[in-house]
């Protein structure tokens, strides 16, 4: 209960009296019990009712992941909240700020064996770390190694499948894509997907050879991780010989050159490669080629 002036009055000049101002607790007008961490509570609820509306009555990711955001703010520690924030994330395309949200639901879901959980948030943690390997560092065999955990955890998952028959290809060894690219291609006829359907068609219309995405993926990985441009120049030459036109292989074929310590050789690319880009009226590179040839060899 709460005190009157009047009676705090009245128990303070009682206590002055008697010389117990410093010893007795006025325990009959102690305040209420903090109520902080009840509302806090009751706010957190009220803020996921609201996030789980937005999200699954009015569909709007980008509401609801700002509604979650704000329990994180007084529940770092929320599990739900923490769930439907990386959900209502990768729901909206915002899957760079899903990512670690995904990483953190699998670290605090393993902490409670929540095998669920466990499989949601694992396939896309994996899945995008495997992009990353495949577009990003060029290294399609550890990019399959982690698209087919993804199909052992979910064998339709249809972005796995479509990223496991690229790696295989681009890590030359088509014949093993080939039943990955004909699944692929049931699984886009299914969905309607025209698309991915063409793709996967077109691909099996092909001979399983090596091809000269492979060649260009070595090459890449050659020259920028390995920093091996004798090696990368040699996949580039490939990928030209199968296909002359082919505009990246000219550009990176020139750069390969040049730091390989053979500009001689490099400048009629960078000639061809300052043509196609004035075709095509890629400014960047435009811009790129000319300095180069004003150096000269």
């Amino acid at each position: 209960m709460r005190c009157s002036n009047l009676t705090v009055k009245w128990l303070s000049a009682v206590i002055a009296i008697t010389g117990l101002l410093a010893a007795l607790p006025l325990v009959g007008c102690a305040a209420k019990p903090d109520t902080a961490a009840a509302d806090s509570a009751t706010q957190q609820e009220t803020l996921m009712s609201q996030g789980m509306e937005a999200m699954n009555t009015r569909n709007n990711p980008t509401e609801a992941a700002a509604l979650f955001r704000k329990v994180l703010e007084l529940n770092p520690t929320h599990y739900g909240a923490t769930y439907q924030l990386a959900t209502a994330l990768e729901h909206s395309g915002r899957t760079e700020e899903a990512y670690p949200v995904w990483e953190r639901m699998l670290g605090m879901a393993e902490k409670i064996h929540d095998k669920p959980t466990i499989d949601r948030a694992s396939q896309f943690v994996l899945m995008r770390r495997g992009l990353d390997l495949l577009h990003k560092e060029y290294e399609p065999e550890q990019a399959g190694v982690l698209f087919q955990k993804v199909l052992a955890i979910n064998p339709d998952h249809y972005g796995a499948t479509y990223q496991l028959a690229s790696a295989l290809d681009l890590e030359g060894r088509p014949a093993e894509a080939r039943p990955v690219w004909e699944k692929m291609l049931a699984m886009a006829e299914q969905i309607g997907d025209v698309k991915t359907a063409t793709t996967a068609k077109d691909r099996l219309a092909q001979l399983d050879a090596v091809g000269e995405n492979a060649f260009m993926y070595a090459g890449l990985r050659a020259f920028y991780k390995q920093k091996n441009p004798v090696e990368a120049s040699a996949h580039f030459r490939r990928v030209l010989a199968a296909n002359p036109s082919h505009y990246g292989a000219t550009y990176q074929l020139a750069a390969a050159l040049d730091a390989a310590g053979k500009p001689a050789e490099a400048a009629p690319y960078w000639t061809k490669v300052l043509a196609m880009a004035q075709k095509s009226n890629d400014q960047a590179t435009i811009s790129k080629a000319r300095a180069r040839l004003q150096k000269r060899p």
